[in-house]
């Protein structure tokens, strides 16, 4: 696994910043199966509002509160 500093500056998209080049393909690789192992043990849900809507996004709830 490789990271490395980023070749282009860093991009901010609506709070989420990008770092095009951070990462080589085998560490997003990586990367993506420890999020699948994760979500293996602690499945996606999607929350509700207090009035019973649902919401759009889907979590999970791994790790301690």
């Amino acid at each position: 696994m490789t990271v490395t500093e980023p070749n282009e500056p860093v991009v901010d998209l609506r709070g989420a910043r990008i770092h095009p080049g951070y990462l080589d393909v085998a560490a997003q690789s990586a990367l993506l199966e420890e999020v699948r192992s994760v979500v293996l043990a602690a499945p996606l849900f999607q929350p509700t509002t207090p009035r019973g809507q649902p919401m759009s996004e889907r979590m999970t709830a791994a790790g301690e509160y």
